[in-house]
């Protein structure tokens, strides 16, 4: 379960995500988790770029890179 916002600034976007694990076998981590990440549209602002990080209070679990087409 999670909740996000996007932030757009013309062809920039500021990407908030704050989440919670229903399901979470592991007992190291915690349930809850943020992602960070800016998003850069190009052309007809159809297709989009994305760089995130997702990180459990201050430990980082992993960088994404993404490419998307909106429909």
């Amino acid at each position: 379960v999670f909740i996000g916002h996007e932030f757009r600034v013309n062809r920039i976007a500021f990407l908030t995500q704050l989440g919670y694990y229903v399901y979470w076998p592991y007992h190291f981590e915690d349930q809850m988790y943020n992602r960070l990440g800016f998003k850069r549209y190009f052309g007809k602002e159809k297709v989009f770029a994305v760089i995130s990080l997702k990180s459990h209070g201050a430990k980082a679990e992993g960088v994404e890179f993404g490419f998307g087409i909106r429909l």
